[in-house]
């Protein structure tokens, strides 16, 4: 007979890893009321139209075929050049609106920063005044 090896007592297993304790139950996730309220939970502060001034002009623009607009708003004796912004159009309507305050993209459209007030026509002041 061959020699066969000694008897060994058997090793028991070793655990991989120890056991995991089980995750604690976490809250339920907030849902939406089936309906939303009428008026809007937030509104823009008075302040923001303070700051801004209440006429503007805006010049009509495009980027990449898609709308948008250059907002002057007033200041003395003319207009200030304050956002460029530009609308992604979908077949719902508007879906974004981006909005830019950077020099550098004013001057890649070819935008003026300031308009004198005799250089903007009377339809684009809005409203019923003539501040010329």
């Amino acid at each position: 007979m061959p020699d066969e090896p000694p008897d060994e007592p058997p090793v028991p297993p070793v655990p991989l890893r120890p056991p995991v304790p089980p995750l604690p139950e976490r809250p339920p996730v907030p849902t939406l009321p089936d309906e939303l309220p009428d008026e809007p939970p937030v509104r823009l502060p008075v302040d923001v139209f303070a700051k801004g001034g209440t006429e503007w002009c805006l010049l009509p623009v495009e980027a990449n075929g898609q709308p948008g607009f250059a907002a002057y708003g007033r200041v003395d004796g003319g207009y200030e050049l304050r956002t460029l912004q530009i609308f992604t159009v979908t077949a719902d309507g508007i879906s974004r609106n981006s909005v830019f305050r950077d020099f550098d993209v004013f001057a890649s459209f070819g935008l003026v920063t300031a308009l004198d007030a005799d250089q903007v026509p009377l339809s684009d002041l809005g409203g019923d005044h003539d501040t010329r």
